[in-house]
């Protein structure tokens, strides 16, 4: 419990307030201060108690904290190869990262086991993943630092969207032609291929509606596209003529 003050009286934001109000020497005092206070009422009951020893423990406890400040580390980013070009892969490995990891693993015990099939699945799960990082638009920002017209825009995004996709899944297919062989190999192309077709028509999709999430209808149609396979080329059409409406009026 006390433990828990001196950390909230500690914390870096306030402490770096306090710093800029008072200055540093009388911010200190005032820390000092604060800590003794918070911490008198536990030093009396033990002293109360006669466990004097543990109630001088937390008055220099009390005393060390106020020259200590408790720096969060939550900011703190997983460092990726995906950094470079953001928004969407440095976001999405970091927020998936054990989704990743469970689908290697998965991918890796077909091949232990000899289950091709197994194998195949978790690199489509992979293509799956990663054409979910366009679903979730970026800061505005982002998007304003170009000056490419809106068709350049979005064919500067696919290629870093194929280019990371690539270096994501490439392990993984290695892998299983390295393991299965000729066997897969036009499995594997058809799954990268239409992978890299629903990564693009998200991403088609996020600047349709770009600032704001996709919506609903969204969602809809591409369900229904992928019910009737045919539609996608159209979808994939709409997609790209309202994005570049859309972008027109923010690049």
């Amino acid at each position: 419990m006390i433990g828990l003050g001196w950390g909230r009286l500690s914390g870096q934001a306030r402490v770096d307030e306090l710093g800029r109000l008072f200055g540093s020497p009388r911010s200190r005092y005032l820390r000092l201060a604060e800590n003794w206070l918070w911490t008198m009422p536990f030093v009396g009951y033990l002293l109360y108690q006669g466990a004097w020893p543990w109630g001088l423990g937390a008055l220099l406890g009390a005393t060390a904290s106020a020259y200590w400040t408790h720096r969060t580390w939550s900011a703190w980013a997983l460092p990726t190869p995906f950094g470079r070009y953001p928004f969407e892969f440095a976001v999405g490995v970091r927020q998936y990262l054990v989704v990743i990891v469970l689908l290697y693993a998965l991918l890796l015990k077909g091949v232990q086991v000899g289950n091709g099939n197994l194998s195949a699945v978790a690199f489509g799960g992979l293509w799956v993943l990663v054409s979910g990082f366009y679903t979730t638009p970026e800061p505005l920002t982002y998007v304003w630092w170009h000056r490419h017209s809106a068709r350049l825009f979005l064919g500067y995004k696919i290629g870093i969207a194929f280019g990371y996709s690539l270096l994501l899944t490439a392990p993984a297919m290695a892998v299983l032609l390295w393991q299965f062989g000729s066997a897969y190999a036009w499995a594997l192309l058809g799954i990268t291929g239409s992978g890299a077709f629903l990564l693009t028509l998200l991403l088609l999709g996020k600047y349709t509606a770009f600032p704001e999430p996709m919506g609903v209808p969204h969602f809809i149609w591409l369900a229904l596209s992928i019910a009737f396979p045919p539609l996608l080329l159209v979808l994939w059409g709409v997609f790209y003529r309202r994005a570049c409406a859309n972008l027109e009026t923010l690049l």
